[in-house]
């Protein structure tokens, strides 16, 4: 899928126009706004400096606005999200987080009226109907960060999500932890794979499960980014999906998640041979065209010749599990014996697979933690802490009769 980049809008003279503005048929100019109460507004002129003018003066309008410490929630979110630098792909997560869990309830309400009980009880609600503390805590770190401008602005003295979500925790329903494969599972995964109508997904899934990468770094790999002469993989950008408004996502091109994610990662033999298969399939038919903010060349890409969605990916490997789990209770029924079946599980597990791997068979820790592309080494340790319990059972026959105990 292609992205177009954002054309900037000119007038009937050539001259750019800003974010906003408008130039109508009859010649007019027209200038779109919100004030602080998050209504959409006009103002019109007959030439574009007159029409800059009444913006400079609208601003000093709005914020006399500002001052009257009569602005809602909505017009701060507004401001928060023109100077709060993100990727475009963060900042329409956070759009559409606001707009899910936070417009339709405090939106309207004026900054001086919202309270720390109404934003506990809030948080309390979506804990207690199910949302993961993990996603509360994300709306709760975004709702802070929007007041947090209330605050430098002195429209109010104090941010009231100030421990906010400290109170109400004890509400959030168990989660159970998210499991990588076992070595056995993701051996049956593959085998299944190799097997079955599936077998066109097995390069990808090689290249996911054997390099630990992000979903988007690997569905945005280009044959640039492939040095088979030193055996590395570079991983220097990535894919990102934007929500727009009204429409599916879009996909675009940008740096990757953190600076140290920015790393090269050794080839397995498999992963090297999975690749260098793709690309004389590639030769043999016809080179991919498609052109991604400048980037050419893409490794992985459906039938049509697209790139894929992270989505896509997902409902392969549910497909993957539900055809093998069916095949499987057919034949251990058959065989009167207990089937072996697998787990459901996202594409971010392969990455969660690949590190519990590097964990049972690699002792140095910082570089488990470089090739995962992990800003620290704590960040790694925090989030990729399982060891098998055959590892575990080895390691205690290796240490049986070596260690006196009483």
């Amino acid at each position: 899928m292609t992205t177009k980049k954002a054309i900037k809008r000119k007038d009937n003279k050539g001259t750019v126009l800003k974010d906003g503005e408008f130039q109508r048929k009859d010649g007019r100019y027209c200038y779109k706004y919100k004030d602080y109460r998050s209504k959409t507004n006009y103002i019109y002129a007959n030439t574009l400096n007159e029409l800059r003018e009444k913006e400079n003066q609208l601003q000093k309008s709005l914020m006399k606005g500002l001052e009257s410490n009569d602005v809602n929630l909505n017009y701060v979110f507004e401001c928060w999200s023109e100077i709060h630098q993100v990727k475009p792909s963060t900042m329409s997560n956070y759009i559409a987080m606001y707009n899910k869990h936070i417009r339709n309830i405090l939106g309207d309400l004026k900054i001086k009226d919202i309270r720390y009980s109404l934003i506990a009880i809030i948080y309390k609600n979506l804990l207690s109907n199910g949302l993961k503390l993990g996603s509360v805590r994300d709306i709760h770190n975004l709702l802070h960060s929007i007041i947090d401008l209330a605050v430098k602005d002195n429209l109010i003295a104090k941010n009231p999500c100030d421990g906010a979500l400290d109170g109400v925790k004890k509400f959030a329903k168990p989660t159970e932890k998210k499991q990588a494969l076992t070595t056995k599972q993701q051996s049956i995964f593959f085998e299944y794979i190799k097997s079955s109508r599936y077998r066109g997904w097995l390069p990808l899934f090689t290249v996911l499960f054997g390099t630990g990468c992000r979903i988007g770094e690997i569905l945005g790999l280009t044959w640039n980014d492939i040095d088979f002469k030193n055996n590395l993989i570079s991983i220097n950008h990535t894919l990102e999906y934007i929500r727009v408004p009204n429409e599916k996502y879009k996909i675009n091109i940008s740096t990757p998640k953190t600076k140290t994610s920015v790393r090269h990662i050794p080839m397995l033999d498999e992963v090297r041979k999975a690749l260098l298969n793709i690309r004389e399939f590639q030769l043999n038919t016809t080179l991919n065209t498609l052109k991604v903010d400048g980037y050419t060349g893409f490794i992985f890409t459906n039938k049509n010749g697209n790139l894929y969605y992270k989505n896509n990916i997902n409902n392969a490997i549910n497909n993957i599990v539900n055809s093998y789990n069916k095949r499987e209770t057919e034949i251990a029924k058959s065989e009167n014996r207990e089937p072996e079946l697998l787990p459901h599980f996202s594409c971010h597990i392969a990455r969660h697979s690949f590190a519990t791997r590097l964990f049972e068979n690699e002792a140095n820790i910082k570089t488990i933690s470089e090739l995962l592309g992990h800003s620290n080494i704590s960040t790694t340790m925090n989030i990729y802490t399982d060891v098998s319990i055959d590892k575990k059972q080895e390691a205690i026959k290796e240490i049986q009769g070596k260690i006196k105990i009483s």
